[in-house]
């Protein structure tokens, strides 16, 4: 996947215990969707999904939050 896709993270993602848990703060969350908007016009068929949900990748908890449900709530799928 490493050749034909763009990683994309953001500071955070753990609770205070230590546990996956979105954390994404309100300026990270707007400028992610302003990010993801930019890069929509440079790759209009471009799909928005988390390294967790990739096939053949071990189980992983991060990203903390569901990508594709997250980037279809701001209307960016």
């Amino acid at each position: 996947y490493n050749r034909c896709s763009i990683g994309i993270c953001y500071e955070g993602g753990l609770d205070e215990q230590g546990k996956p848990c979105n954390t994404m703060t309100t300026e990270q969350e707007t400028r992610l969707i302003d990010l993801f908007r930019n890069l929509k016009i440079l790759f209009p068929k471009a799909k928005i999904v988390g390294h967790r949900d990739l096939p053949g990748t071990t189980p992983k908890e991060c990203p903390c939050l569901d990508a594709g449900s997250w980037a279809a709530h701001h209307h960016l799928d």
